[in-house]
């Protein structure tokens, strides 16, 4: 938000709330209410499950909960579950969506109570979602772990796996007629689609066919690996594939774990595939960062983990480690995103700078996006009646959230499999999430060696909507004990805001301006994962240009960044900043 437009009327426009997809709203609705369970609040999560639920929630495990039916029904589940395990860890990644449903993963720890034995083991998830309403929950654990827990057998029929697995293996040993034999003549599917053209909407066996013969000339595969294999009711099975592949219209390799679900019925005695659903992350595929390899998962190959410090129970922290681990210990980026976003938003910045030798990690709250499209017109009118912009959506200008990663980094020697390096950390952070850089940095300044600012949404216009003082702001940025990096563009509504802390700055400082053609301003970005959409930037021009240096798939600050951090946190020497010809101004003190 620029700070010059904030003494004037705000007048929205109508078409500020953009239309999302069906799916990314059903992934955003199960997001809000999983995080409403994590968050303790077992009531938030209730109050979007619809009375005539029904489905198999660790079925096996909990009396009755393999064919449940009803509110009532469901509630007894909860109920308990608590004096059956002592859960530790419960962490959903992997989202995907087809139709109605919402699949995803969840990676689990808990004791089992009755033996006492603590088990991790990765449940596979169906929700279907109508009107905002969690209709159908199916959460599918390994039917080894259920047997070897209670001494009985798993509730649900291993007969649709052990099909599915006998198809598989015809495919992986290079007999795709094999597997062709066990696909039903009225086979429905959508298969990679998004990326492979008519997977997403497959209604003959013929056309499934034909989609399997024309794969390779999008994408040359190198690795298929199926797994997490799970039973489900109703002649239903689901699974995980690890995929790499370089995806031809781009030339990037890619990692990406797909969720799949398969349907299958008996023909003449035999069962025989007659629905499939095999999702990926689409847009993380399809994204034009310049890296070499691109990461599908978000974060990049593990799942959140949540903060156990008091205080902040509904906050996860994302790590993003470079696509290709290495055996030397990197430094780490603690990042903080900004107001009305999540790690989510700026993966592609994020991934880039992790395959520069660095491990990112960005501390997610619960609430990051729970407003939605509707909040953007509050939070401007905000500006006029003083209301903060938490009222809305979560908010972090003290430092407090980044010193909770902080901590959570410097207790470990390696995130994600890859070994890092606790004593050279760097702060950062884009728009809101420049003023908790400040405030972290200047609290733990024993602890950060460099501080990254992108585009900061400062000025004493924003006080009362952001929660925190300009004056102070500055002061902290002018005592800094350590090298900063300020990135802005010519026409970026931040522009004159970051300029303003930079030239208080202590040195050493740097100061980056993009000229805008080297911008993407499309915000389809920004657009798919805040509540941010390309309508503000109809009414506040800049916008576009303020999510360009932080959000979008044309990455543009990472170069920046890495050449800052390579010098002042690796030794190397010091190196251009960015491209002449992508650069407006720069200057150094």
């Amino acid at each position: 938000m620029a700070t010059t437009y904030q003494t004037m009327p705000v007048t929205l426009p109508t078409n500020i709330a953009t239309k999302r997809t069906l799916q990314q709203s059903n992934i955003d609705r199960v997001k809000q209410l999983v995080a409403e369970f994590q968050a303790g609040n077992p009531a938030g999560y209730l109050a979007g499950v619809h009375n005539s639920i029904k489905g198999s929630v660790l079925g096996g495990l909990i009396p009755g909960a393999e064919a449940y039916e009803g509110k009532a029904a469901f509630v007894k589940i909860m109920e308990d579950m608590p004096t059956l395990m002592e859960v530790s860890k419960f962490e959903p990644c992997n989202w995907r969506a087809v139709n109605d449903d919402v699949l995803f993963n969840v990676n689990w720890q808990f004791k089992w109570l009755a033996t006492g034995e603590r088990v991790e083991t990765t449940a596979l998830v169906r929700k279907v979602v109508k009107d905002g309403m969690i209709c159908e929950k199916y959460h599918m654990l390994d039917g080894a772990v259920i047997e070897r827990l209670t001494g009985k057998a798993a509730p649900h029929s291993q007969a649709p796996v052990e099909r599915v697995q006998e198809l598989l293996a015809e495919y992986a040993a290079g007999r795709p007629e094999g597997y062709m034999a066990g696909v039903a003549d009225d086979f429905t599917a959508n298969v990679l689609g998004g990326l492979i053209p008519g997977g997403e909407s497959i209604t003959t066996k013929e056309a499934f066919g034909a989609l399997m013969g024309s794969m390779a000339e999008y994408m040359e595969v190198s690795k298929f690996e199926p797994y997490n294999f799970r039973a489900m009711p109703n002649s239903d099975m689901i699974f995980n594939v690890d995929w790499t592949f370089v995806w031809k219209p781009t030339g990037a390799t890619v990692n990406t774990t797909a969720v799949c679900r398969k349907v299958l019925k008996e023909v003449d005695g035999v069962l025989m595939l007659c629905e499939k659903y095999h999702m990926v992350d689409v847009d993380a595929v399809l994204q034009t960062s310049p890296r070499d390899v691109i990461s599908a998962a978000v974060p990049a190959d593990i799942a959140p983990a949540t903060c156990t410090k008091p205080g902040f129970e509904d906050t996860t922290f994302a790590a993003f480690t470079p696509s290709t681990k290495v055996d030397a210990a990197v430094p780490v980026l603690l990042f903080q995103s900004g107001y009305g976003s999540s790690s989510v938003g700026h993966q592609p910045l994020l991934q880039s700078i992790a395959d520069a030798g660095y491990v990112c990690v960005v501390p997610d709250r619960a609430g990051d996006t729970q407003g939605g499209k509707d909040s953007v017109a509050k939070v401007f009118a905000g500006l006029a009646d003083g209301t903060p912009a938490s009222a809305h959506n979560a908010l972090s200008t003290d430092g407090t959230h980044l010193a909770a990663a902080l901590e959570w980094v410097q207790a470990r020697a390696a995130i994600g499999g890859q070994p890092i390096d606790a004593t050279r950390i760097a702060a950062a952070g884009f728009s809101m999430g420049c003023i908790e850089a400040i405030m972290f940095a200047a609290e733990c300044a024993s602890d950060v060696k460099a501080v990254a600012i992108i585009s900061s949404s400062s000025g004493a216009m924003l006080e009362k909507l952001y929660c925190f003082s300009q004056d102070e702001l500055a002061r902290k940025a002018g005592a800094f004990s350590c090298p900063s990096l300020w990135i802005t563009s010519d026409l970026d509504s931040q522009l004159g805001a970051t300029k303003e802390l930079y030239e208080v700055a202590a040195s050493p400082a740097q100061l980056v301006v993009f000229n805008d053609a080297s911008l993407d301003n499309s915000m389809t970005h920004a657009d798919e994962t805040s509540i941010w959409s390309p309508a503000v930037n109809d009414m506040l021009p800049g916008i576009a240009q303020h999510f360009a240096l932080g959000c979008e798939r044309g990455v543009v600050s990472d170069k920046p960044i890495v050449a800052f951090l390579d010098h002042h946190l690796k030794g190397a020497p010091a190196a251009p900043l960015a491209a002449e010809a992508a650069v407006a101004e720069q200057s150094a003190k």
